[in-house]
């Protein structure tokens, strides 16, 4: 079997961001004290079928724009003069003029902490911090429940969001589930929980679940799943690895096997890439960012624990490594 290498890059980075869009993919998030060494953990499985991607590295300068003008929506907002150095695997290209695009999920992370949030209709939004000692694995569904907007540590939401849901909640034509006594749950009022999340999203959350909490018991039918729960043991980036490479590994589910209930896997053959997001404790900020980056299905990818030179002489702008040569035996994971 073909083995993809992971590269792992250290990053100039203050924080780590990536989006959840509408096409098949799972993200698992865990806090700092859920972690091994500290660091907090951002992964995705990113599926999406014959899609061809490329990994940028922009260099720091002191001479980029200091204006960003959105070829979308003409948003406009200034600069600082000097840009960090970033990376990125961007969707695609404007070529003829026009291209869409939509997201629901964004991840925001630091080094101390993770958000979480859920873009609704109506310009609405609501965002949960991630508990440090906790995880969340996020299928295509939305999975925030009920806000308490009056915990501002750990909740945010889009202005007069309570007021909207409930006004939508009374009105007869459009009849939004989600609002009792002044409270809004996110997920039933502007996410789907049916026949199709049953086979589709609710699987991969048990799944995932079922790896990192194993004492935790669960049906794959159950309606619906705690968002966040304690792992069992400490979790690595090994360990997410794992998870995202989950095809409903050692059960009666597995799409390897009878594939019982062909209810939809973590990982499946339709990987484009798979990167886990860390962001260490213990290290200069200058390099407290790695980004493990499988371009291709995490379940036949391989720990890369250094860069291959094959790689490094191409990353001033566009990296498309070769097959790197002189590799220690990599470590499955």
């Amino acid at each position: 079997m073909r083995k993809f290498i992971w590269a792992a890059g250290a990053l100039g980075l203050a924080a780590a961001f990536t989006a959840t869009p509408v096409k098949a993919c799972t993200t698992v998030v865990d806090g700092k004290k859920a972690t091994t060494d500290g660091s907090t953990l951002v992964a995705r499985n990113e599926d999406v079928g014959a899609w061809s991607k490329h990994f940028y590295v922009h260099q720091a300068t002191s001479n980029g724009p200091t204006t960003y003008v959105s070829e979308d929506n003409s948003f406009k907002t200034s600069l600082p003069k000097t840009a960090l150095r970033y990376t990125s695997m961007p969707d695609g290209e404007q070529v003829n003029g026009q291209w869409i695009f939509g997201e629901n999920g964004v991840i925001f992370s630091d080094k101390n902490e993770i958000w979480y949030m859920e873009i609704g209709s109506g310009h609405t939004w609501a965002a949960v911090r991630v508990p440090d000692n906790k995880y969340a694995v996020i299928p295509n569904q939305m999975v925030i429940g009920k806000l308490n907007l009056k915990d501002s540590k750990n909740y945010m939401a889009s202005t007069n969001l309570v007021k909207k849901v409930k006004a939508w909640s009374q009105n007869k034509k459009i009849k939004l589930a989600g609002y009792v006594k002044s409270t809004v749950n996110y997920s039933k009022a502007f996410g789907t929980n049916d026949k199709t999340d049953a086979i589709y999203n609710r699987p991969r959350m048990w799944d995932g679940q079922r790896i990192l909490t194993p004492s935790k018991k669960q049906s794959i039918t159950k309606k619906s799943y705690t968002l966040f729960l304690k792992p069992e043991k400490k979790v690595s980036p090994a360990k997410v690895g794992q998870v995202l490479s989950s095809h409903f590994t050692g059960t009666k589910y597995s799409s390897y096997g009878k594939w019982k209930g062909g209810y939809r896997p973590i990982n499946v053959p339709t990987d484009v890439e798979s990167h886990i997001l860390q962001i260490r404790n213990n290290v200069p900020k200058e390099y407290a960012a790695i980004q493990w980056l499988a371009m291709a299905r995490r379940l036949t990818a391989s720990a890369c624990l250094s860069t291959p030179t094959s790689v490094t002489r191409q990353a001033r702008t566009r990296l498309i490594p070769s097959p790197p040569t002189g590799l220690t035996k990599p470590r499955p994971w």
